[in-house]
Parts: structure tokens; C-alpha cells; sequence
């Protein structure tokens, strides 16, 4: 018989949205937190192309843990992608059930995720990990000015035929295009919800299966 494969259940939203926006997903026990990364870049529609961290809770405040961005030579991606593989704490050593994590995404804006571990539990049958079980609204957007400008974007294209939002939707189109007017701020199904299934960073394959 098979050895029971082990999985933590997290519950992801991100912090200030309102209505929540926030996925759970289902990790390999033996995930990195540079594996956590990829797993939050697809669960959240990121498109990895800036900085992150995590930190942990430190009394009231947060306390960076990986990566350490003073330690890396932004001009050699390869070397920085490297040494975030190989300096990547095991999830076991830095959550237990019960605790909170914060991952950081696009330093300066700082979309800030809380992660909340839920359980550690048996893999349920017929699941590939890493999946999202469950969640509510659709992804934010790349490169908008943070979660206070993507809420005035939510409500510029909900006001959209409104006369006073003319110039601000003529601006919102100069800037992403007609097709930002059709963003259903709303949509989210967890099935839709896909993973890499392999993510090649340096020599390293990161596998991330597709949820079944």
C-alpha cells in the first residue's frame, strides 16, 4: 500500500479587497515557499514579472524571511533565480496549522496576500496537487497601482455607461484597451482555476501539476 501523501489546505485572500478576493488551495506538504510562489502567482492571475516576499507575523508587525533581496545580483537573472531555489525554506519549517504568512507581490505597490494555514491533511483521492478548491471574485490586474486602483477600476467599469464616468472610461480604454470594459470583476470558478505544469527556472523544473 501506498504511503498517504500529506497536504496543507491554505486560505489566500487579498488584503483590502473588497468584496474579498481569496482562493484555497490545496500544497504539497513538501513545497518551498519558492514553490509557493508560482502556486500563488496562477492561483491569483499574476504574471510574475516583479519582486516578492514572505514574512511572517512578528507581534504586531511582519517580519521578512525569504527572499532576502539585499543577498541577490538583479543583474544576473539566472543567479537570482537560482539562489531563490536553493535558499527557499520548506513550508513545514515556517507554518504550522493554525498560523499566518504574508506574501508580498510587486515590492513598492505591495498587493499583500495573507495566507492562512487551515490543516495539514491527506491528499483526498484522485487530486493533483497543487489544486484551488475554492474562492470568490476574479483576479486582480497587473501593473494598476495596487489594490486602491484597481477598486477605482472595478468601479469606473461598473459606472461605465454612466455620462459622468465618460472621460474616466475613455481613459481607462487609452490605457488597457476595449477589452478591460468586458472584466467581470465577479467571475471566479475553481475548476477554471490551472496550474503550470512545468515551470523551468535556470536548471531547475519546478512540476506543478493541472487540478483534475
Amino acid at each position: 500500500m501506498s504511503k498517504p501523501v500529506l497536504c496543507y489546505q491554505l486560505r489566500v485572500h487579498l488584503a483590502g479587497s473588497k468584496p474579498e478576493i481569496w482562493r484555497r488551495i490545496l500544497v504539497p506538504a513538501q513545497a518551498t515557499l519558492y514553490d509557493l510562489h508560482w502556486i500563488l502567482q496562477a492561483a491569483f492571475g499574476w504574471e510574475a514579472c516583479h519582486l516578492y516576499q514572505f514574512s511572517v507575523e512578528d507581534g504586531r508587525s511582519f517580519e521578512v524571511i525569504y527572499p532576502h533581496l539585499d543577498d541577490f545580483d538583479f543583474d544576473d537573472p539566472e543567479d537570482c533565480e537560482r539562489r531563490a531555489m536553493e535558499t527557499a525554506p520548506a513550508l513545514t519549517d515556517v507554518l504550522k496549522v493554525g498560523e499566518i504568512l504574508m506574501y508580498t507581490y510587486d515590492m513598492g505597490v505591495d498587493w499583500e496576500h495573507i495566507i492562512l494555514c487551515e490543516s495539514l491533511m491527506i491528499k483526498p483521492l484522485r487530486t493533483r496537487l497543487p489544486v484551488c478548491t475554492d474562492g470568490a471574485m476574479n483576479h486582480a490586474m497587473e501593473d494598476v497601482g495596487g489594490i486602491y486602483g484597481y477598486r477605482e477600476i472595478v468601479d469606473i467599469i461598473a459606472h461605465q455607461h454612466e455620462p459622468e464616468y465618460r472621460e474616466a472610461v475613455a481613459n481607462l480604454q487609452e490605457c488597457f484597451g476595449k477589452r478591460i470594459l468586458k472584466y467581470d470583476a465577479a467571475a471566479f470558478d475553481p475548476k477554471k482555476s490551472s496550474f503550470v505544469s512545468e515551470q523551468k527556472c535556470g536548471n531547475h523544473t519546478l512540476k506543478i501539476t493541472t487540478p483534475v
